[in-house]
């Protein structure tokens, strides 16, 4: 099955089941959860037990949210699937739980006659520009069709996005999450292969002006890709394994042959032995990280001192295939 009617199948399913939650706007609210199978943004009171907001993406066009982040200004920034027509991912920005913006994927020229793409992850940085993940893409222009993954950005949501295309020869073949440092680089974990076929870790360094690709980790790294997010003022890279459940915290900058400095988790594995954190963030004092589990919950980790953690599952009868968490305000 195409995946655009994989993904129209899977809207129809959520919204069929979807719980009927009042829109009581943004005050109070401490951490965002995102539910794709509902189509909502859960605001959740700070220790992410009580639902005091919700956020109806769907009805502002947004099909299948997965990855969301807090920025400075507190604003969400949430990463859809898909458009109401399920030819492209958007990325919208909220800011006190009301629709400020909307950036729809697009083909980076004018002489396209078919775009498609779609992605998880969305992330901004420090200079105003807006990046939104291409797990995939498919254009043609005149008789040439391209298919690849790699990034979208905008400095606002008037201007077409530029296209941030992988290079030739890379091992990417598909892009999951990501995120932005502190002097604008990209961060995202990858599906892909070298001598051996998984999951790995890359960068891409000044990729508004001169976009250069740069491994970190080979594919195989990583049991499954999740949430990519950097903390500490842009001192920490944060990545999570769905597999192990665990979050693990490299150094910035990058130094080769890297290895952690430190591991969050592992995550709730239920009796049923579900368990799956797909991607979230830090509060503001960094002593709290969330991360939307696909089994039903929001994994909330306390974090100590000398870098222990530990971990519990935060139900909710609204939460759903939960994909993303950001706390409100974040760290960023």
């Amino acid at each position: 099955m195409p995946h655009g009617a994989i993904l129209r199948e899977l809207a129809a399913i959520g919204r069929n089941a979807r719980p009927r939650v009042a829109f009581r706007g943004a005050a109070g609210v401490g951490v965002w959860a995102s539910s794709s199978t509902y189509e909502y943004i859960f605001g959740q009171s700070a220790n992410g037990a009580k639902t005091l907001s919700a956020i109806d993406v769907a009805a502002n066009g947004c099909g299948i949210n997965v990855g969301i982040k807090v920025d400075h200004d507190s604003n969400l920034w949430v990463a859809c699937q898909a458009d109401p027509t399920f030819q492209h991912g958007l990325v919208q920005e909220y800011a006190n739980g009301t629709l400020a913006g909307t950036y729809a994927e697009a083909c980076p020229s004018p002489s396209c006659s078919l775009w498609y793409s779609y992605g998880f992850d969305v992330a901004t940085d420090t200079f105003n520009h807006v990046f939104a993940g291409l797990t995939y893409f498919q254009m043609t222009e005149g008789t040439t069709t391209t298919v690849g993954s790699g990034f979208e950005w905008w400095s606002s949501p008037s201007v077409a996005p530029a296209l941030i295309a992988l290079p030739a020869n890379n091992p990417v073949t598909a892009v999951y999450f990501f995120d932005v440092d502190s002097i604008g680089n990209i961060w995202f974990d990858y599906e892909g292969c070298t001598t051996t076929c998984g999951f790995g870790l890359a960068e891409i360094a000044s990729p508004t002006t001169a976009p250069i690709f740069v491994p970190a980790l080979a594919p195989g790294a990583i049991g499954y890709p999740g949430g990519v997010y950097v903390s500490n003022g842009g001192n920490v890279l944060n990545v999570t394994d769905q597999e192990s459940r665990t979050v693990s915290q490299y150094k910035l900058p990058w130094t080769p042959s890297e290895t952690p400095f430190n591991v969050l988790g592992p995550t709730y594995l239920n009796d049923a032995g579900c368990g799956d954190p797909v991607s979230g963030g830090f509060d503001q004092t960094e002593t709290r990280q969330a991360d939307g589990d696909q089994c039903g919950w929001l994994d909330v980790g306390k974090l100590k001192k000398k870098g222990k953690s530990r971990y519990s599952a935060v139900t909710n009868p609204n939460f759903a295939g939960l994909g993303g968490a950001a706390y409100v305000p974040s760290d960023k």
